[in-house]
Order: C-alpha cells, then structure tokens, then sequence
C-alpha cells in the first residue's frame, strides 16, 4: 500500500512539472464548468492571459544578474521591462563573504530615454549581483509557472470564464413567465457565486490582501465654535469640569 501511494505522488508531481498551457487551459475549464462554445470562441485564452497578468502583479518572477560596473552604473538587463521590473536587491561587491547587500537609498535606477540603467550612490567600477522581476509566462513555447500556483492562476481564470457566463445569462431579455424567470436567473447567480469562490482560493493561495488597494480614508470629528464663540448645535463641544 506504501508503494502504490508513492507511485501516485510522483505521477502527480510529473504532471505539474509537464504543464504546459494547453494542460492549464484544461485544468480551467474543469475548474469553471462552462460552455465555451456559449461564451465565445478564444474566451478561455483571454481568461487565462488576465489571470496572468494579476499573477504578475502578485507574484513576478525573479532572476538574478551580474553586472560590470563603469563608473558606479551599468545597463539592465535586456529581460528588465522598465514599466513593470524592479529591483528586489543589490549585492555589492561580490567579494565579500558573507554578501553584503546594499540598502535601497545606496542604488537606484532610471532610463534616460535609450536604455534602463541602474547607478551606485558610489561610484565604482566592480561587479554587482541584481535581483529582478520578470513576467511570468504560459505560451505553448514556453511555460515558466511554478508547479505551487498553478491551482491558483486556474482558479483566477475560470473565475473570470464563471464571470463572463453569469454575464452572459444576466443580459438575456427576461422572461414573461415569473417561473421561468426565477429559473433562468439561478444559474447565473450560481456561476457569480462560483467566480467569488474561485477568485478566494486564489486570494488564499498566494496570501494576497484584499484590502490592499482600498483608498486611506480617516473620520474627523469637528469640535469648533461657531463665528460668535457658541457651542454649536449639531457638534457641540465637550463639557469640561474642573477640580
């Protein structure tokens, strides 16, 4: 019994080290249970490239570099995209052990219109090691996904496919017939219902903060006196008592 386990668990982890797009586009449909031929030709790739895309702002890759240094700067990389890439951390100089890794006010990075560069706060001419951000990418030649999200950016996708459908039954002219109505509004509640819960286990996967991108907001209560020096009525002030 112990060796039929492990021979299942190393079959599933060489699926996930085999995914390509195709097998992640299957792996969506399955999660969203929908009629592609309904919603529209392409609806699945147009669902996946979105999950991508949130994934990317979520959790990009990141690739490391060496680079030669004149006069305290160097050119990025050809793979750093100056409106989406950054720099996650700087070791310099490589000759130190343990690394010695640079604060972010010692370095920063700018384009000058040609190229994206990045420049010491000293100047030198040594090597430095870069951290970086990269896209994510599931093209049918190339698929650099980890195997542990993968569940999670299927989840985003078919969310956004459940989305499209409950749209899609929501649009349709209503019904005459209230029985008929009721029946036809259940099920694009339930596939609005199913898009939150998959977009929730993507939430929960990669540990992302829903609350991230809610605007600051703060509550002031206002205790002044109107222009005669009165309380006034509707924000009077507190009721000081002296000992």
């Amino acid at each position: 019994m112990a060796g039929r386990w492990l021979i299942i668990v190393g079959c599933t982890a060489r699926w996930w080290r085999n995914m390509t797009r195709a097998g992640l586009k299957t792996t969506v449909l399955r999660l969203a249970q929908v009629d592609l031929a309904k919603i529209g030709a392409g609806a699945d790739d147009d669902a996946l490239d979105m999950a991508i895309v949130r994934y990317n702002q979520d959790a990009p890759k990141v690739v490391t570099a060496i680079l030669g240094l004149s006069d305290g700067g160097a050119v990025l990389p050809d793979g750093f995209v100056w409106d989406f890439s950054t720099v996650r951390q700087a070791e310099y100089p490589l000759s130190q052990r343990p690394p010695l890794y640079l604060r972010t006010e010692d370095f920063y990075t700018y384009n000058d219109g040609t190229v994206a560069r990045i420049e010491l706060v000293a100047g030198s001419n040594e090597e430095m090691r870069i951290w970086y951000t990269v896209r994510h990418i599931a093209s049918a030649t190339e698929y650099t996904l980890p195997e542990q999200h993968t569940e999670a950016v299927a989840s985003w996708a078919a969310a956004v496919l459940c989305e499209m459908e409950a749209s899609r039954l929501s649009s349709k002219n209503a019904p005459t017939i209230s029985a008929d109505s009721a029946n036809q509004q259940d099920p694009a509640r339930a596939f609005a219902a199913r898009a939150k819960t998959l977009r929730q286990r993507y939430l929960d996967e990669l540990g992302v903060d829903t609350k991230r991108n809610v605007p600051a907001s703060a509550d002031v209560s206002f205790t002044q006196r109107d222009s005669k020096g009165r309380t006034r009525l509707t924000h009077p002030l507190p009721v000081q008592t002296w000992n």
